[in-house]
Parts: structure tokens; sequence; C-alpha cells
């Protein structure tokens, strides 16, 4: 269970639940009660893990939430959960861009919070803090028209259309990448149109540019919102639970009791196993042959001995 930070052009957060099923099917039915009373969620498999679910609900204040599931199955030590959830702080930025003004829902920011600024206004202490750092590459006059090398980044380009992008093209980033950045997005000719940085957090995309014709308007300001957004929203974060039995006991470890039920699967096949019998074969003649030559053999010598035996006064 976890708070949904607030995203751009959402006021309210969510509320995450996520859980795991012992069988084939997630549960029927789930409940989660809190501050503003209860809620009855639409469970949702997890397309990309098997066996898992997930439901999102409304924020409705900080407190004790508690969720439910039902039916459930004959041990009632996993059915039942409770956290404390509070509202994160807001969003805030120290905001150095003049082509575009703050929007609404970032509050200004100090030293310590995340940094929004053109290249001209960076400074090298700048550098070691979360920042994202823009040049006016859209608008400018760009000697490159194809898109070269890249790497897979859903966050900044899941919205960005390259077939759009090879048609309204940015200037490069001018000169050497800041200490730490690696290109994610690149020119034909090798030009940087967007890099990233791991720790601490960075960004390098073109400035965001609302007074240009399309499509230039659109990819800038959708290319620069995804960075927005990826610098300043920050990951739910799982927060610890309780876990209940129907009359309220805690259950301190419960880790220990859940996930033992599993679906019984089909019965082995044993047939490989079965007796068949032998099937008939037809042997070969040589070793009749040979098991009459000695029968022979040992008749001629039997026959010796007995003429021997006779002769004898």
């Amino acid at each position: 269970m976890a708070f949904a930070p607030t995203s751009f052009g959402q006021d309210d957060p969510e509320i995450r639940i996520e859980g795991v099923t012992s069988g084939l099917e997630p549960p029927a039915r789930l409940r989660l009660d809190g501050p503003g009373g209860g809620q009855e969620l639409a469970i949702q498999a997890d397309p990309d893990a098997e066996g898992r679910w997930f439901a999102n609900a409304a924020w409705s204040g900080g407190g004790i939430y508690r969720a439910s599931i039902a039916p459930g199955d004959g041990y009632g030590g996993d059915d039942l959960v409770e956290a404390r959830l509070e509202r994160k702080p807001g969003l805030w930025a120290e905001w150095r861009l003049g082509s575009m003004p703050r929007p609404g829902p970032i509050a200004e920011g100090g030293a310590d919070a995340p940094l929004v600024t053109t290249r001209a206004a960076l400074t090298q202490e700048d550098l070691t803090r979360p920042l994202l750092i823009t040049w006016p590459g859209f608008g400018a006059a760009a000697l490159v028209r194809e898109l070269g090398p890249f790497r897979e980044d859903s966050a900044l380009f899941s919205a960005v259309s390259f077939d759009a992008l090879e048609t309204a093209l940015p200037a490069p980033w001018p000169g050497g990448l800041p200490k730490g950045f690696v290109p994610v997005l690149t020119d034909a000719a090798g030009g940087v149109l967007a890099a990233r940085r791991s720790e601490p957090f960075g960004l390098i995309l073109p400035e965001p540019r609302s007074d240009l014709s399309e499509p230039a308007r659109s990819l800038s300001l959708a290319l620069f919102f995804a960075g927005l957004s990826d610098l300043m929203i920050l990951p739910s974060e799982p927060q610890p639970l309780r876990w209940l039995m129907p009359d309220g006991t805690e259950i301190p470890e419960a880790w220990r009791e859940s996930l033992t039920g599993r679906e019984l699967a089909p019965p082995a096949d044993l047939s490989a196993l079965a007796m068949t019998g032998f099937a008939d074969e037809d042997l070969p003649l040589w070793p009749w042959m040979v098991l009459a030559a000695l029968a022979l053999i040992l008749a001629e010598r039997a026959l010796r001995l007995a003429q021997r035996s006779g002769r004898v006064p």
C-alpha cells in the first residue's frame, strides 16, 4: 500500500494497493476503509507479473487505511492489512527558465530543491544537485536532419514521435557534456539531443518553446514536460503494513504464514513407467547351430567314455 504522488494536471493524489495471489485468480472483492469512509475497489491483474494484482483508490486524507479482500482462503491472516499514509509535501523547484513560467503545481524552491535552468545560467555548483538543463535547440538552425543512435528511455520518449522529430530536428547541445551525463538521443552526425545522469539525477533537453510553429512547438513541450515529470515526480513508496486477523489481532510475522497455498497441478504422466512386455523378435540361426554342435561334441565324448569303460576287465 502506497501514496501515489500528485502529477501534472492531477490535483488529487491516489493510493496504490498491490497484492499477490496464491491461486490462479485475484480476489473477487477489495475494500479500503480510511479517514473519509470506505471504498469498493476494482482489482486489475498486473500484466507484467504473473500472480500479482493492483488497485487504485482515492485519497481521503492522512491517517490509517485498512484494506481487506473477500472471499478469503482457509487462512484469515493474509486477508486484512492496515497502514498509516500521509500526504507528502508538494512539488517545488528552483526555476531559471525565461522561455516558460513556472507551472502552477510547482512551488518556488531554494537551493535544496531540484533545479530547472538554462545552460547560460548554470554554475559549477549547480551540478551537485538534481537538475534539468536546457539549451535553445528548437527553432535554431540544425545542420543535420536525421536522427542517429539513441537509447531506450520510455520516461522521455513515450510521448514523442521520432518521425515528426526528424521534420523539426533541434540544434544539438553545444560543446561537451558535463561530467556524469551520457547521451540518450543523438543526430546522425553525433550531436547530442538529449542526455541523462543517474546520480545525482540530471537531464539535458532542448528548451521548451511555445512560440514556435508546429510540430516544433508540440515536440519541444512534450519532451520538456516528460523530463520535468521525471525530475519532479517521486515514485510511490510502499508503507509498513500491519497484518490483522478478522478479530483485529495483529500477526507480527505474517510473511511466514502466507503464500503457502497453491493450486494442485495435474498429476504426472506415469505411462512411460508402465511395463509393456517384451516384443517378439526374430532371433538369428547361428546360436542354435552352435548349441547343436556343442551337444554333438558332448554326446561323442560320452559315447567314447562308455566304450572304454566296457572294455575294462
